[in-house]
């Protein structure tokens, strides 16, 4: 026997009944085998379960990015139908499934091949309403919403995702800042110095993620190098560390 679970949710079990022994190749006969399972599943319906996953998306800007955030964040979601309580049924009351005759599964036979699929009637149960609820038709479900408070951690990035639970999914885009360019948990800048501060070094204050930065500009430095400063870049969303701030010195000649 060969079971399989469908996309659908519905295991498809595969009785063979042949010997091995015949004289049909087996590569034919497993190609045979093969093609009947992906038909039979193609051919399946494909109900909406219970319980699908959802995704939705958060924009934030690049400072948010930097501090974290909080939303307020509205899902589609599924309760019990209050009407029958869950049961689908109006009357309370559920009778043998009359496709699969209560067993819960459907049986089709094909040449050599016994094909068992859970029923697609009553999902397997063998039980279905006997009389459907006009409210939920007959599923016992109702769709809804619910609102929840996300916190979205600082140094999330742009395109990671948060998980809510084992159904909701946050993905996070984050705008883009004119002033800062991130590059894993490091942000790069550039400012511009006048030719006497890069020959004689000095102090400058430049903007950082945190605020103003005093930042010691050694004496002799170039157009184009690059200061690390440690500590001052994003905060990890997996441990407790920071990246760094770098930053780019443009040395400003008098023409």
């Amino acid at each position: 026997m060969l079971a399989l679970d469908s996309p659908s949710g519905y295991t498809l079990s595969l009785i063979l009944s042949f010997s091995l022994s015949t004289s049909r190749p087996l590569s034919l006969i497993l190609s045979l085998i093969l093609s009947l399972i992906l038909s039979l599943i193609l051919s399946l319906p494909r109900p909406l379960p219970f319980a699908v996953k959802v995704m939705t998306t958060v924009r934030l800007s690049f400072m948010e990015s930097v501090k974290g955030a909080k939303r307020q964040l509205t899902f589609p979601t599924m309760h019990s139908c209050s009407t029958c309580s869950g049961s689908g049924s109006s009357t309370g009351k559920t009778m043998a499934c009359p496709v699969c005759k209560g067993s819960g599964v459907e049986h089709t036979a094909m040449g050599p091949f016994h094909m068992q699929t859970s029923c697609r009637k009553c999902a397997g149960t063998g039980r279905v309403p006997e009389k459907s609820c006009t409210t939920c038709h007959g599923s016992g479900s109702v769709k809804s919403e619910e609102t929840i408070d996300v916190d979205i951690p600082a140094g999330i990035e742009d395109g990671m995702q948060l998980q809510i639970d084992n159904l909701r999914y946050v993905t996070i885009e984050v705008e883009p800042s004119s002033q800062f360019r991130r590059k894993g948990t490091n942000v790069y800048s550039t400012t511009h110095i006048s030719l006497p501060q890069a020959v004689l070094g000095g102090k400058i204050h430049v903007p950082g993620l945190y605020g103003d930065m005093a930042v010691k500009v050694p004496a002799g430095i170039y157009s184009g190098q690059r200061l690390k400063l440690r500590d001052r870049g994003f905060p990890s969303v997996h441990d407790y560390t920071k990246g760094a701030h770098i930053l780019e010195l443009v040395v400003d000649i008098p023409s």
